[in-house]
């Protein structure tokens, strides 16, 4: 209902202007041409609070704010938790972690390469590598240099012989050089480690050459005895070189009185 007011007292509410949404919610007031009462339907919002995380933004609603609401934006530790540090982070580059700055110390070793021989190992480098790396292993032929043939190795054997592994076809062959030791002024004594078939010994003793052979074919040569790959080559073995056969080492005084450089083989 419209309200009459007595104007002589200089109030006019006919010329207020203010409209429900701007006075706050409950309260009452009168304006308009008619000078009725109204109800205002401002929102009271009293103190407003909320937080913002980086980017974050926050509408202010509408209404009446007492002045003592605040926005507060996060901290930056709580909005950058991680777990890198300095070691993790490539070199001269920088990130952010735990609300810190932090500027890169991994070092940046590119495209690693390097070559291996076989039993080689190779140690790849802390730091970040870009992936096109490699380690790569030596070919089995530069490793097995080698010149033997199937013929050069023992028959039933294998070898390897640059890079192909070859079985072998060779026949058992000895061969032994060494010393020959006079024992009592009669015997040679050689020790190769098997029964030789051929046999030659050569000495300079009392200015003379003296020759000893091994023959099967000579029945004046033959082995006395084999024990423990020590043989002994009997008597009719030792010759001038240049005169008739010797009965027997040391039979001309000399020939049994010292020692005689052996070849034999098997």
């Amino acid at each position: 209902m419209p309200v009459r007011f007595n104007l002589e007292g200089g109030i006019d509410p006919s010329q207020a202007n203010a409209t429900e949404t701007q006075v706050l919610s409950g309260s009452t007031f009168y304006a308009g041409t008619n000078s009725d009462i109204r109800t205002g339907t401002m929102t009271n919002r009293g103190s407003v609070t909320s937080s913002l995380n980086c980017g974050g933004s926050y509408t202010i609603p509408a209404g009446y704010h007492n002045g003592s609401g605040k926005i507060t934006a996060n901290s930056l530790a709580s909005q950058t938790s991680a777990t890198a540090g300095a070691s993790h982070i490539l070199t001269g580059k920088t990130a952010w972690a735990g609300g810190s700055k932090i500027t890169g110390t991994m070092p940046n070793r590119g495209n690693v390469s390097s070559s291996l021989n076989c039993g080689g190992t190779y140690t790849v480098p802390a730091g970040y590598h870009a992936g096109s790396g490699k380690i790569t292993a030596n070919s089995l032929a530069s490793q097995t240099s080698a010149t033997a043939s199937a013929g050069h190795i023992r028959s039933g054997y294998t070898a390897w012989v640059n890079g192909a592994k070859i079985t072998g076809t060779a026949g058992v062959r000895y061969y032994w050089s060494g010393t020959g030791f006079i024992i009592n002024n009669s015997y040679l004594q050689v020790r190769p480690g098997f029964n030789p078939t051929l046999l030659f010994g050569r000495a300079q003793l009392a200015d003379w050459w003296y020759t000893v052979s091994l023959d099967p074919y000579d029945p004046n040569i033959s082995w006395l005895t084999k024990q423990n790959d020590h043989c002994w080559l009997n008597g009719g073995v030792a010759r001038y070189s240049d005169g008739p056969d010797i009965p027997g080492f040391g039979g001309d005084g000399h020939s049994g009185s010292g020692n005689y450089a052996v070849t034999c083989s098997a």
